[in-house]
């Protein structure tokens, strides 16, 4: 609300008040748990699905399913999957560590994302 208020000037409504309120609500969420997150760069879906989980619990769990379903990854899929949003390097220094192309490391994390995506949208 206190961004709201201090970007008053700024806000062109095009939709009702309450919708817009409840978008930038959402969106703060979001921002939220990406800042929270053991895992702070996984695509947006799968922080989508950790804001339709009610309670604390249940992102836990939600975790726990993300950490099998990498553990269930190819182990070179893995591995890149790990390097990028576990330990935030960049596609280049991990295809220069790895000594593979750049090109197969976007390969790799589509992959990786997709199969994670899937399962979470599954369960």
């Amino acid at each position: 609300m206190i961004k709201v208020w201090e970007q008053r000037d700024k806000i062109i409504l095009t939709t009702s008040l309450k919708s817009y309120l409840y978008k930038v609500s959402y969106n703060e969420y979001l921002m939220y748990l990406r800042k929270k997150s053991k895992f702070p760069n996984i695509e947006d879906s799968v922080i989508e699905a950790i804001d339709e989980l009610g309670e604390e619990n249940d992102n836990d769990i939600l975790l726990d399913k993300i950490r099998k379903e990498i553990d269930n990854l190819r182990p070179k899929c893995r591995e890149v999957f790990i390097l990028s949003k576990v330990d935030g390097l960049k596609y280049k220094e991990i295809a220069e560590q790895l000594n593979i192309s750049t090109k197969t490391i976007e390969n790799h994390m589509t992959k990786a994302l997709r199969i994670i995506r899937e399962a979470m949208l599954k369960k």
